[in-house]
């Protein structure tokens, strides 16, 4: 898809929250609904893949394949390396790259194509990337890296995705989690130019759908709440309140979004006094919050809370 050049008038908004805290919320987001994220790109992924023997995140590993002295360029918070198994019992890795900001597009499929030949070199494992482009309609998104010298060639090809490149009715009808995670997303991308009420129009769409589709749990729904509140930020009260109320007849009752915003204020006042420990430690005993979902409340990383989780285990 050829990239394409947007015009628009830029609406006075408040600063968006910094790029970092952006990419950790896909990168949670994109961890959780990761099987749903496969079945978007590939609509037989039940056929290819054995999501009943789950899948693992490699960060340790991630870190040989993107040093850190390439991620501090630009973060690369939202990058993932994730362990799943075909039908035939076969071991596969998958990179998913996220690529929020525009940057030169033989520059990152050159990246890209590192990433894959370091994945096989350092650990022998077959690797398929994933490339997930979350800039605006301008963004180059590339899917190939192609290189010649004389007789010598290298052609690379690998699953590339532009969030713009669905409608938004497309992604609302798919009965996908992840293709709503895409919604947020270009609303997200498009802040500078949308309205408060423009931007949480697509929230309150987004939580219609999952009242519709009547399938999630409320844990899900307590989740999307969070993403959709932190990832698209609104100011104004009154489209706050529409959204809660929105929220509430999602969750039957259950939620409004006085629940999460009162776990970031103790999150937020238990790391001035205690640190970082005692506030993991208080989210995992309450049993409500996936690893990232903590990860992401207390600002520390995965590992952090897997290890404050270790030492509550040998506690008991």
């Amino acid at each position: 898809m050829e990239t394409k050049q947007v015009h628009r008038k830029k609406v006075k908004r408040p600063l968006k929250p910094p790029r970092r805290q952006d990419d950790k919320l896909l990168k949670s987001t994109f961890e959780y609904w990761f099987p749903y994220l496969l079945r978007f790109f590939y609509p037989n992924a039940d056929d290819i893949f054995d999501f009943d023997r789950g899948i693992e995140f490699l960060d340790k590993q991630l870190k040989l394949i993107i040093p850190e002295r390439e991620r501090s360029k630009g973060d690369r918070e939202a990058d993932l390396l994730a362990r799943v198994y075909l039908k035939d019992g076969t071991e596969r890795w998958i990179i998913c790259n996220v690529e929020i900001e525009a940057s030169s597009s033989v520059t990152f499929s050159f990246r890209l194509f590192q990433y894959w030949y370091r994945c096989i070199d350092k650990f022998n494992v077959a690797a398929m990337s994933i490339a997930v482009y979350t800039g605006d309609e301008s963004q180059p998104h590339p899917s190939a890296f192609n290189t010649q010298l004389l007789d010598t060639e290298v052609n690379f090809k690998f699953r590339g995705f532009h969030i713009f490149e669905k409608s938004d009715k497309e992604l609302l009808v798919m009965g996908n989690p992840f293709a709503l995670v895409v919604l947020a997303a270009k609303k997200a991308a498009q802040y500078d130019y949308l309205t408060d009420k423009q931007l949480n129009r697509a929230r309150v769409l987004i939580l219609q759908a999952l009242r519709k589709a009547g399938t999630y749990t409320l844990e899900q729904i307590e989740g999307f709440a969070y993403f959709l509140t932190q990832f698209i930020f609104v100011q104004d009260k009154e489209e706050n309140r529409i959204f809660d109320n929105e929220l509430s007849k999602t969750s039957k009752g259950e939620l409004n979004m006085g629940i999460v915003e009162t776990v970031k204020e103790i999150v937020k006042e238990q790391g001035k006094l205690e640190g970082k420990t005692e506030v993991v430690t208080n989210l995992l005993l309450s049993n409500k919050f996936t690893i990232a979902e903590i990860a992401n409340f207390a600002s520390v990383t995965e590992d952090f809370v897997r290890k404050v989780q270790a030492d509550l285990a040998k506690k008991k």
